[in-house]
């Protein structure tokens, strides 16, 4: 089955894999919820408290990115 992967820490978006429902671990990144269609100038975002994908505008994922980059130092 297909499986959606997420930063754990900020929900972005990562892409996709192929694996069985036994390998979900969604607090580890990944979820079998299928992530919205999106545009370019777009991101999906996964909310684990809510179990639900929503769509940022990439320019709101800049900072998210560099917050953790910070935070690795």
């Amino acid at each position: 089955m297909k499986l959606y992967l997420f930063d754990s820490e900020t929900g972005l978006y990562l892409g996709q894999d192929f694996g069985d429902k036994a390998d979900i671990n969604i607090s580890e990144g990944i979820t079998d919820l299928t992530p919205p269609n999106y545009d370019h100038g777009e991101t999906p975002v996964f909310d684990f408290k809510n179990q639900k994908w929503t769509v940022i505008e990439t320019d709101k994922v800049r900072p998210m990115l560099f917050e953790k980059m910070q935070g690795l130092k």
